[in-house]
């Protein structure tokens, strides 16, 4: 399965802007401006223009050098490029900061983690925000990818499917919860897993959905 985690959202929003302004020789950047260039960023998103949405988010960090959003999406942003090592430094900076506080960091810095391979420290950290009774879907399905990457597919099904629960339009927990049951336990079940994904737009799901056909006909 080539599908890792989930990378986070495809914007964040804007009224998360933190008030701490750093200040420089030349000039200081308020509140609005801060926003109206995440604003700005978020537009761009649209047209996948990754580079120049990191553009815009550093200068944020030149004037808000803990600013959440901008960390956030400018790991975000190398993710989408599977620029794993470019990601690390910034999602790593938001862990740090809000990790315990923003369930959005910790997936983000999972996201890092898992790319870079290193599963064991991202079952950690999402393990802890689990036992802190994080109700956020995107943690227990890249917990479960994790596990997943790492062969402990018990765990791994148990919480793709706590991600189902916590959010039903779930395509991308439900894609990898059905090739799970399909292509590790050999369950035939989860051909109604990989369906529902499918539904809910999933491409990869669709995919698998037709290589099962191919080779099984009459499961389908």
């Amino acid at each position: 399965m080539k599908k890792a985690c989930y990378i986070l959202y495809e914007t964040l929003p804007t009224r998360l802007v933190t008030s701490h302004i750093k200040k420089t020789n030349k000039f200081k950047m308020n509140k609005d401006e801060i926003t109206k260039l995440l604003t700005e960023a978020d537009d761009i998103s649209y047209a996948d223009n990754f580079l120049k949405q990191i553009e815009i988010y550093k200068k944020v960090l030149q004037f808000d050098s803990t600013n959440i959003e901008a960390l956030i999406n400018i790991s975000d942003c190398f993710l989408k490029m599977k620029l794993y090592d470019n990601a690390k430094e910034f999602a790593f900076k938001a862990y740090s900061l809000y990790g315990e506080h923003d369930d959005r960091a910790t997936v983000n810095y999972s996201c890092v983690l898992i790319g870079s391979k290193n599963y064991r420290e991202a079952i950690e950290i999402l393990e802890r925000m689990k036992a802190n009774d994080s109700v956020d879907y995107l943690v227990y399905n890249n917990l479960g990818y994790a596990y997943f990457l790492s062969e402990q597919y018990v765990k791994a099904l148990d919480n793709y499917t706590i991600s189902i629960i916590l959010e039903e339009n779930n395509p991308l927990a439900y894609c990898n919860r059905g090739n799970l049951k399909y292509s590790i336990f050999k369950d035939t079940d989860g051909i109604e897993d990989l369906k529902k994904a499918q539904s809910y737009g999933d491409f990869e799901a669709g995919m698998i959905l037709q290589n099962i056909v191919k080779e099984k006909p009459l499961l389908s």
